[in-house]
């Protein structure tokens, strides 16, 4: 099949999974429409790896750490980037450094879990700096805000001295909170926790940039996840070369147990064996009927993902608004929030 490319908008996904280890959400994760997914908290045996790259069909690099609570993991749809070579893997499982190149332009992505320990965040940011230069783009879980604007009413700003280097680093480089930048005087989060009946909410997950990346960033938004405390973080650059057409087609084994999608290919075999009879060459009907199944069956996944996206988008926006209306009113009820949570987990 040829390829045919045009000038699109590139999609960037992070999210922290909080150590899911379960395939079939992390199929849906993958599933996700983008170009290059970054991943926190990713505690994957090697078979779960080689599931995951079959799935995503394109390079995975991954940086694992002596202890749970670090990994990361950076996808990279093929047919986007001229070059995708990956720089630097911490050992401590703390960050992946990629570097990609796309018609003349250059981008070093630094995918990032830093620890929730102030002191181990400060030493953390502080060994990013040999790293940095006039592309970098740094994405991830940095657990940790850089205003007062970035805590719901329910929390308390703190000293950092994470926050203190982070802020240096910022300086010293020329690098921006991209979302702030884009979104003055707003406020949204990232992480959301309901403690005891109450919504705590901050914005620890970052798009930091150097100026000549910004330029290429078209937007940066916070969408709400179910099974982790994480919002997605979506980056959208403008103007990249991108393949158009999808990449293999795989069958999702969940829907053989589906009663519709049962009945859908009971009928479709019924029908083929009426017309089956001592004139028709066997050969030529199987290849016929293996045509048909396969047509049928990504029909019928095509429909049942956009019904699952479109209850997704209604729930999201609940979970949105009503997070939006606790960060500001301390005394009003979370279940809305908490109900429309339990929902979206089902």
């Amino acid at each position: 099949m040829s390829l045919c490319f045009c000038l699109l908008m590139v999609r960037l996904l992070s999210l922290n999974i909080r150590g899911v280890c379960v395939m079939e959400r992390i199929k849906g994760v993958l599933g996700e429409r983008c170009d290059i997914l970054c991943l926190q908290e990713v505690h994957w045996e090697n078979e779960t790896r080689v599931q995951a790259e079959k799935l995503w069909g394109g390079s995975a690099f991954y940086a694992e750490g002596p202890r749970r609570t670090a990994g990361v993991a950076v996808f990279v749809r093929g047919g986007v980037f001229d070059n995708v070579t990956l720089r630097e893997v911490d050992p401590a499982g703390r960050f992946l450094m990629v570097d990609l190149e796309w018609a003349g332009k250059q981008l070093r992505l630094i995918s990032i879990y830093a620890s929730n320990d102030q002191v181990e965040r400060q030493s953390f940011f502080h060994s990013l700096r040999p790293f940095l230069n006039d592309f970098s783009l740094l994405v991830g879980d940095f657990n940790t805000v850089l205003s007062p604007a970035d805590l719901s009413v329910r929390n308390v700003f703190r000293n950092d001295v994470g926050r203190k280097e982070l802020f240096s680093i910022m300086s010293d480089y020329g690098i921006i909170d991209v979302w702030r930048v884009l979104n003055h005087g707003k406020r949204d989060f990232s992480k959301r926790q309901l403690v005891k009946g109450v919504l705590k909410q901050s914005r620890t997950d970052h798009v930091i940039s150097a100026c000549s990346v910004t330029r290429l960033i078209n937007g940066v938004t916070y969408i709400p996840h179910a099974w982790s405390d994480h919002a997605w973080v979506e980056v959208v650059f403008d103007g990249v070369k991108v393949r158009n057409g999808g990449g293999m087609w795989i069958l999702n084994n969940s829907v053989l147990g589906e009663i519709g999608y049962q009945k859908r290919i009971k009928s479709l075999l019924s029908y083929h064996r009426e017309q089956m009879d001592d004139a028709v060459d066997i050969f030529v009907w199987w290849e016929d009927l293996k045509t048909k199944i396969k047509s049928s069956t990504i029909t019928y996944c095509k429909k049942r993902t956009w019904d699952t996206r479109e209850d997704e988008r209604d729930v999201r926006a609940v979970l949105k608004r009503e997070a939006s209306l606790l960060a500001e009113d301390p005394n009003r009820d979370a279940m809305i929030y908490s109900a429309a949570l339990s929902f979206e987990a089902i």
